[in-house]
C-alpha cells in the first residue's frame, strides 16, 4: 500500500540519517583538540538517560525505550538484544555502569552518547518553547506533564521538587488539579 511505502522511505531516510550523523561525529572527534575530554561525566549522563526505568542498569527493554523516545534506529527491535548480549560481561541479562562504556563504543552505533544527549536536550529546549508559548492554566499544565515524561528518565530528584510544589499547597488546587488530569491522559 501507499502507507507501507511512505513508511519505509521514512524509516530508510532515518537509517541515512544516523549514518549521516555518525560519519559528522567521527569526523569532528578527529578534528577538534579537544576530543575525548569530559567522556567520563558524558558516560554518567547518558547512562542516566539510557536507564529508562532507574534501576541502575540497562536492559534490553531500556535500550528500545531510548530508541522510541530519541528516534534511535540504530538500537530498535533486534539490535538491542544484540548489544546487551554482546557486551553483558557478567551475563546477567544487564549492561551495568562498568560495561556501558563498551556499549557505548560499539562501531554499530558510533556516536550513540552525543547522539543521546542531543536528542534529550532538543526535547528538553521543545518542552521549555511549549511552556513559553502556553497562555492557558491547561497548556501550562499538559508542558509541566511533558516535563515529567521527559525528565523522569534522567533525574528523579527534580520530578520530586515539582511533585512536591504540586501536592505542598504552594500552587493553586486548579492548577495542580490539570496536571493531575493530564497525567492520567
Amino acid at each position: 500500500t501507499f502507507a507501507d511505502k511512505v513508511q519505509a522511505t521514512v524509516e530508510s531516510f532515518g537509517t541515512t540519517m544516523d549514518r549521516v550523523q555518525k560519519i559528522m561525529d567521527q569526523l569532528m572527534s578527529k578534528i577538534s583538540p579537544t576530543a575525548g575530554e569530559g567522556e567520563d561525566l558524558m558516560l554518567h549522563d547518558t547512562f542516566n538517560l539510557f536507564d529508562t526505568d532507574n534501576n541502575g542498569w540497562i536492559e534490553v527493554l531500556d535500550l528500545q525505550n531510548c530508541a522510541e523516545l530519541y528516534a534511535l534506529t540504530a538500537v530498535q527491535g533486534n539490535s538491542a538484544i544484540d548489544l546487551v548480549q554482546r557486551y553483558d560481561a557478567d551475563e546477567d541479562g544487564m549492561i551495568s555502569k562498568e560495561e556501558f562504556p563498551a556499549l557505548v563504543n560499539d562501531e554499530s552505533i558510533t556516536a550513540i552518547m552525543a547522539t543521546v544527549l542531543r536528542a534529550y536536550a532538543k526535547r528538553l529546549s521543545q518542552v521549555a518553547g511549549n511552556v513559553a508559548a502556553s497562555r492557558m492554566r491547561d497548556e501550562v499544565a499538559s508542558t509541566v506533564v511533558q516535563y515529567f515524561q521527559l525528565v523522569v528518565s534522567k533525574n528523579l530528584t527534580k520530578v520530586g521538587w515539582v511533585s512536591n510544589m504540586l501536592t505542598n499547597g504552594t500552587l493553586p488546587i486548579e492548577f495542580t488539579a490539570d496536571v493531575m488530569a493530564e497525567l492520567a491522559l
